[in-house]
């Protein structure tokens, strides 16, 4: 088991990505405020096999501040992992800069809430809400968010912004906004300056507030997603 960790300017390239696999279960997170943190890094993947790789606080402990950072990566994928009582789930918030191609798949993310601040909390939270255009940097192209399981969330679930090229596809997110507040209850939202959109095959189920939020630009396609009890 981890307390956290972090690592910076990780630098694999497309024919040989760095690739982190675990031998049994690991446990990140479990006595700090974070536990996973990615810095600077691209073409890393981190893979694992029936929720073996586990980010965030045990029970009974005090919820990370979030559960795997990826502030500055990109050309990442992250699959079979658990990520669980945190205040957030996957993070990245730039400012500055263009990244392109997250995947972010096949995981487990369960029961976030942050009781400091009456529950604020998101499964997802990818692109900064506080910009009005991509061309100023904190840019994203090409994110994937797909054949995810999310549950217990005391917020939002997939929340997306400053992106071009986005997908939600296959996602189960089943109780969200259990925290019920204004502007933190929805299951998927599409954030402000975000194009080419494909929210499609999502089941959605048990949330205090709608379904989807869509703020985005151009193009976008919400497809066959089922949402009951929202």
């Amino acid at each position: 088991d981890y307390n956290y960790i972090y690592i910076n300017n990780l630098i694999g390239t497309a024919e040989k990505p760095i690739v982190f696999i675990a031998d049994g279960k690991v446990n990140i997170g479990v006595d700090n405020s974070y536990s996973m943190i990615l810095g600077n890094s691209k073409f890393v993947k981190i893979i694992g096999v029936n929720y073996n790789i586990i980010f965030g606080a045990p029970f009974g402990k005090p919820y990370s501040k979030q559960a795997f950072g990826f502030h500055g990566s990109d050309e990442l994928e992250v699959t079979g992992c658990e990520l669980r009582f945190s205040e957030v789930g996957f993070f990245s918030n730039p400012t500055t800069g263009s990244y392109k191609n997250i995947n972010l798949h096949h995981n487990w993310i369960h029961d976030l809430d942050n009781p400091s601040d009456a529950g604020r909390s998101e499964a997802f939270y990818i692109g900064s809400t506080s910009l009005s255009t991509r061309k100023n940097g904190g840019a994203f192209e090409s994110v994937n968010i797909t054949d995810n399981l999310l549950e217990n969330l005391a917020g939002d679930g997939i929340q997306v912004a400053l992106t071009n090229n986005l997908k939600i596809l296959r996602n189960r997110i089943i109780g969200y906004g259990k925290a019920n507040l204004n502007w933190q209850r929805t299951s998927i939202i599409v954030g402000g300056v975000t194009s080419n959109v494909l929210v499609q095959g999502n089941y959605i189920q048990g949330g205090t507030g709608s379904p989807f939020q869509f703020f985005g630009t151009g193009t976008a396609w919400f497809d066959n997603n089922t949402a009951i009890d929202c």
